[in-house]
């Protein structure tokens, strides 16, 4: 599982600025994918969400670490520990994504912004990076092994079928825990 972790969120060790255009749904390891992320840029009616609690799984991919830095975190825990999934444009005034803008406009406005990065000192901007960086991920490593501990648990539960099976009937899951 750390090994997954480690590919879907090496984007952070990049040393360029890195944007997330979120033009639909990111739902779950594909909104974690976007914490790695410097910014993130959405469609005010994408729906974003971490929903593992109601497939009956721990959050992964860094959410329980991530998440409470990027937002609030009592808004983390709301958002973690509900399912709930929200639109682009409640994302950002969650502080979730920077900007939530028609469609149409995502990609468009990610590439204004990463040409707006891209004209300032190579030296500082990485620099800058590097800074901003090192106090959001430290702790992840130790993060995700919790997440894959945690998760590890909740596969060999029951709960992760109910959870499936519930979602994919529209009903409501009736979880049974340890």
């Amino acid at each position: 599982m750390i090994k997954f972790y480690n590919l879907y969120l090496s984007v952070r060790h990049l040393q360029v600025p890195t944007i997330a255009a979120i033009n639909g749904h990111a739902i779950g390891a594909g909104m974690c994918m976007t914490l790695a992320c410097d910014f993130r840029i959405a469609a005010e009616n994408a729906k974003i969400g971490f929903t593992f609690t109601k497939l009956g799984i721990h959050p992964g991919m860094g959410a329980s670490v991530l998440l409470p830095r990027l937002i609030s975190p009592q808004r983390a825990f709301e958002y973690l520990l509900t399912g709930a999934t929200v639109s682009g444009t409640t994302a950002q005034q969650h502080g979730l994504v920077l900007e939530a803008v028609p469609k149409n406009e995502v990609l468009p406005k990610a590439i204004q912004l990463a040409e707006s990065l891209g004209v300032n000192a190579p030296i500082a901007v990485q620099t800058c990076i590097q800074s901003l960086r090192a106090d959001k991920f430290t702790g992840l490593d130790d993060g995700l092994l919790r997440e894959a501990n945690a998760q590890a648990a909740a596969y060999a539960s029951k709960d992760l079928l109910v959870g499936i099976h519930a979602i994919r009937n529209k009903i409501h899951p009736q979880f049974n825990g340890w």
